[in-house]
Order: structure tokens, then C-alpha cells, then sequence
């Protein structure tokens, strides 16, 4: 809708040091708040073989200084013994046009 979003990602990523893949994911729900404010709660996590899963919860806050140029501020805590205890973040995001 014009003021939310459900965002999904499924896939596997390696580590460069085995040839064992990580299964990773992410749930998204956004909030556009105002104008140039966004708001979001994300479920994130990982599975790889023998090692526990890890699963994580997060919310962040983003700013739109400019249609290609964005800060992000977030944090969350991990809800599985294998992920972090808990983060804050600080980003930012550029897009770059590529074609014509």
C-alpha cells in the first residue's frame, strides 16, 4: 500500500572458507511515516549445517535526505544463543543512477 511494506528475502551465502552454504532470510514490515520518514521491524536469521541456528529481531528509523541519498539508525538483540545479545547501527545508502 502507499504506506506499507512487506518485504521478504530468502538465500545462502559461504563464508570462503568451506564449501558448506549458510541459509539466510528476512521478514520486513515498513512503515513510511511522513515525506521522507520511514520506520521498519525486521525478523532476520541464518541456519548452517552443525551449527545452531541464529535468529534475530531489529527496528530502525530511516531519513531521506534526498531521493537517492538515505541514514539509517537501527538496533535489535538476538533471540536464539547463537546471535549477537544485542546491536545499534548507524548507516547510510546511496543509489546510483545505471542506465539511461
Amino acid at each position: 500500500s502507499p504506506k506499507t511494506a512487506l518485504g521478504y528475502n530468502v538465500g545462502c551465502e559461504w563464508d570462503g572458507f568451506t564449501n558448506d552454504p549458510a541459509y539466510i532470510y528476512t521478514l520486513t514490515l515498513g512503515i513510511n511515516l511522513a515525506k521522507k520518514w520511514y520506520s521498519y521491524i525486521e525478523g532476520f536469521g541464518g541456519f548452517k549445517k552443525q551449527i545452531s541456528p541464529e535468529h534475530n529481531i531489529d527496528g530502525g528509523l530511516a531519513y531521506f535526505i534526498s531521493n537517492n541519498f538515505k541514514v539509517e539508525l537501527s538496533s535489535g538483540f538476538g533471540l536464539t544463543n547463537t546471535a549477537p545479545q544485542w546491536y545499534i547501527a548507524f548507516g547510510a545508502s546511496v543509489r546510483f543512477k545505471t542506465g539511461k
